[in-house]
């Protein structure tokens, strides 16, 4: 029996010996952890934090990424369509007639928030980008004798471009000009040309735009019916002029002056403004 007790008392201590020794590497209730343990943690804290770091970046770069240019894929389970017509003006130039199914032109909602189905054009020629459309149909401007290719595309309201399987909503059509010989110039025309067939203003306003304001706040101007004017604008940001009910658009850079001039030949209220952020410059009152 002595033996037994004392095989068994051996037996105990060894065991008590064995946990004692598993204290380097796990801590009873209310120790510290060993330095190993805790560096380890710490390295495995540091890598989570830094995959969720990576992942947050990511996330806000493809939020980042929607600017303008982008495509946005159609939702609607019969996406929108577009094909252009162009049809030949019986007074004169040509109209071109955006065919459209599945979608809505909404002007007023330009440069806000995506909304599936409608939107604005946008209109290339020759590859590069004219302006925007806002309506089915739109008046051709004049264009040099040869051959162009007008392309329009479906823009969302935030832009981005139409797509469906990556591939963008729109439609080309091919515009023979004829040669100086065939074209005929309205009378009005030629009283505002000088001698190289380059129009000549018959009334100038100038805007200078800065620091997000017209200096001296956007003009009301009276302009007489089938008179040249010429629009300058001095901005200190890459905008697009556009003149409204005569559609008429020019790009200028920061820091430059450029003259947009059109002839007045719609009588009505007008307004040209900086196209990309709405900033009304003037308005012509053209009677």
């Amino acid at each position: 029996m002595k033996r037994v007790l004392l095989s068994l008392t051996a037996a105990a201590l060894l065991l008590l010996s064995a946990c004692g020794d598993s204290d380097d590497t796990t801590s009873a209730p209310g120790t510290s952890a060993p330095a190993e343990t805790t560096a380890a943690a710490t390295e495995t804290t540091t890598a989570v934090d830094a995959a969720t770091e990576t992942t947050e970046m990511a996330e806000h770069d493809h939020d980042h990424d929607h600017s303008h240019g982008d495509l946005v894929e159609s939702e609607a389970a019969e996406p929108p369509t577009l094909n252009l017509e162009l049809l030949e003006d019986p007074m004169s130039g040509w109209n071109l007639h955006l065919q459209t199914t599945n979608y809505v032109f909404a002007p007023e909602n330009v440069s806000t928030a995506h909304i599936d189905g409608q939107g604005h054009a946008h209109l290339y020629i020759d590859g590069e980008k004219y302006g925007r459309i806002y309506s089915p149909w739109f008046e051709v401007p004049k264009l040099e004798p040869g051959e162009h290719t007008l392309t329009v595309e479906l823009s969302a309201n935030d832009h981005r471009a139409y797509a469906v399987n990556g591939v963008k909503i729109e439609d080309s059509v091919t515009l023979t000009v004829p040669g100086e010989s065939d074209q005929t110039a309205s009378a009005g025309q030629m009283d505002h040309m000088d001698d190289m067939g380059v129009p000549v203003a018959d009334i100038s306003f100038e805007v200078v735009y800065s620091n997000g304001t017209v200096e001296g706040g956007p003009q009301q101007v009276e302009v007489d019916l089938g008179s040249m004017v010429a629009l300058t604008v001095t901005s200190d940001i890459d905008e697009e002029i556009h003149v409204h009910g005569y559609d008429e658009y020019l790009n200028i850079s920061a820091g430059e002056t450029t003259t947009l001039i059109f002839e007045a030949r719609i009588p009505g209220v007008f307004e040209a403004e900086l196209e990309g952020n709405g900033q009304r410059l003037i308005e012509f009152e053209v009677s």
